[in-house]
């Protein structure tokens, strides 16, 4: 570390202070002091150009990052104001994680408290701001939805925000006998119109009357209530997710209005209303036609995977195939309910301007209420091994683009980590494999972008790659090129460059990932879920940083083989084909 500072004249106190957090960070955490320096430049350029870009507009050019001493490191003489306070910013953002006087690392600073329900509560106190982000994570999503149910665990995503028996309804007394009248007609509506031939004045009879009754109830809902409660009391970033295997809720808060958050989240955990249930179900069939249906990415990204995936629930849509949108109803929310949103499937992640006990206490005094539940064992299909490549056309009036893909091992095989970093050899950057030969010099797309782990990572999933040409070049070009690269990287390991940067950029998006409250919650919930330990995030980054180009090539050459691929690609139909 000595030639980094020899003559340094006029080092600044910042430099000094970077140069010895850094310093001990690298040995606390036993990463590599110049890999260090280098992840952390790559922050303090990418957020000085994002600081710089409102004021400066066009024609931003990336700041050089030299190493030759923390003067330089931190851009005294390259770089404005404003980069010096980003850089700052940026260190800040580890510095979080650290409790003066000692440096602490995340493994210390993650409080982990079971309740004999088998929730699972986290927390991580920054009392840097009086305010605190919370992330409650369902080990549910997409494949765990019965047959026949597609879009179950996405729908009552969205009804999860309608309420309880105290919130979003003025009178829930009168509200109840209503819900069950809605619900009988809606079923006896469904039937109707699931018949071979169904009786055209039965159904207007049966829309007519649902039409009224949804009226009626119209008067004593309080719309959106749940959301007015949060926003009134400071809340901010309210929303959800569904993805294949899990579903999340999360929001920011001032910190004493942490027992509100209990309030109303063990609320809907606890007695959750199917209200406006078939409204919402139409929501969401619309939904479904425009970023699906009627979206040449939607269209292609849902053929593939169900080609990709012929035994496994990854093959099926999150938002649902249209004829189950269209029956779900009431009665198989409430079962998905019961049967999934269960105290031990549940992993909260709180980080912020919190005391411990206060938080123990509180989690413990709402979320204790959760009865311990036993979870019903979800038998999952494997995919088999495919007997050979798998193409496909969809037809769809845009510009063509297609999606190829590989199966693979999920995280617990030790190959995934040199996976990932394959995909950003490939993928990641301007100066990346198939962007820089591709996008740039050849000019053959548009965009290309490469998915590690796609749709999921709870089970063995596709390496991915996606494509657009650029006219006047055809899919079948792109598609040859991008089988050079992949064989370049088949035959010739990476250079020890590639390898660097991809390392720096892992330190640099971890920083990123884990310097908001919301970020960190968010990454530690989802390590909870995914794998049982928190600290998950910690052991991935440095499975991915041991990575060696020999390990990249032989994942290369193991997983991406012709004999193994699944291939989409979405065209327009030729005249002739129309006719």
């Amino acid at each position: 570390m000595g030639p980094l500072v020899v003559g340094c004249s006029g080092m600044g106190f910042a430099s000094l202070f970077a140069y010895a957090f850094l310093s001990a960070f690298s040995a606390v955490n036993r990463i590599p002091f110049a890999q260090l320096c280098d992840a952390t430049a790559s922050v303090a350029c990418a957020s000085g150009l994002m600081l710089r870009a409102g004021a400066a507009g066009k024609g931003l050019a990336r700041p050089a990052r030299r190493r030759l001493c923390f003067f330089h490191f931190l851009g005294v003489n390259a770089m404005k104001n404003g980069m010096k306070l980003t850089m700052l910013m940026a260190l800040g953002g580890w510095l979080s994680l650290a409790a003066a006087p000692a440096i602490e690392t995340l493994a210390q600073r993650v409080q982990v408290h079971r309740l004999d329900n088998g929730l699972t509560a986290l927390l991580v106190r920054r009392a840097n701001a009086p305010v605190f982000a919370a992330v409650i994570q369902i080990n549910v999503g997409g494949c765990d939805e019965p047959a026949g149910q597609t879009g179950l665990a996405h729908i009552f995503e969205h009804i999860a925000f309608k309420g309880t028996p105290w919130i979003g309804t003025r009178d829930y007394a009168a509200e109840r006998p209503l819900l069950e009248a809605i619900a009988q007609t809606a079923a006896r509506l469904d039937a109707e119109r699931n018949r071979i031939h169904p009786d055209a004045e039965r159904l207007k009879g049966l829309e007519e009357q649902l039409a009224g009754l949804q009226a009626q109830h119209e008067t004593i809902v309080v719309k959106d209530e749940f959301d007015a409660i949060y926003k009134r009391y400071g809340g901010e970033s309210l929303n959800a997710s569904t993805s294949k295997d899990f579903t999340n809720y999360f929001i920011q808060l001032p910190a004493n209005a942490f027992e509100l958050w209990a309030c109303m989240e063990s609320q809907r955990l606890l007695w959750p209303v199917a209200r406006e249930f078939y409204r919402e179900r139409d929501v969401v069939g619309e939904e479904r036609r425009m970023r699906t249906d009627n979206d040449p990415g939607g269209k292609l990204m849902e053929e593939f995977f169900a080609i990709a995936f012929q035994a496994h629930p990854y093959r099926n849509p999150i938002i649902g195939w249209p004829s189950d949108i269209q029956n779900l109803d009431v009665k198989a929310a409430e079962a998905f309910y019961r049967e999934r949103y269960a105290a031990s499937n549940i992993t909260i992640a709180v980080v912020g301007d919190l005391d411990a006990d206060v938080f123990r206490r509180t989690i413990d005094r709402y979320f204790g209420r959760m009865p311990r539940r036993p979870v019903a064992p979800r038998v999952i299909t494997r995919e088999p091994p495919p007997a050979g490549p798998r193409v496909a056309t969809v037809y769809f009036d845009a510009n063509p683009q297609f999606a190829m893909g590989w199966p693979k091992p999920t995280f617990h095989d030790p190959d995934d980590a040199a996976l990932e970093v394959l995909a950003r050899v490939l993928d990641g950057g301007r100066t990346t494999r198939l962007e820089k030969r591709i996008v740039q010099e050849k000019q053959l797309a548009l965009q290309v972008w490469v998915w590690p782990s796609a749709p999921g990572e709870k089970y063995d999933n596709l390496f991915m790659i996606w494509a657009a040409p650029r006219h006047p070049h055809t899919a079948a070009e792109v598609q040859a090129a991008i089988w050079e690269e992949i064989e370049r990287a088949q035959k010739q390991t990476v250079s020890d460059r590639e390898i660097q940067r991809v390392r720096n950029q892992l330190m640099a998006d971890s920083v990123h990932k884990l310097n908001s409250n919301l970020g960190l919650a968010r990454e530690l919930a989802y390590s909870a879920a995914l794998t049982g330990d928190p600290l998950y995030i910690d052991r991935r980054l440095q499975e991915l940083l041991a990575v060696t180009a020999e390990d990249v090539r032989r994942v290369a050459a193991r997983y991406l083989v012709p004999d193994r691929m699944t291939l989409v690609r979405l065209d327009k139909r030729s005249r002739a084909g129309a006719e």
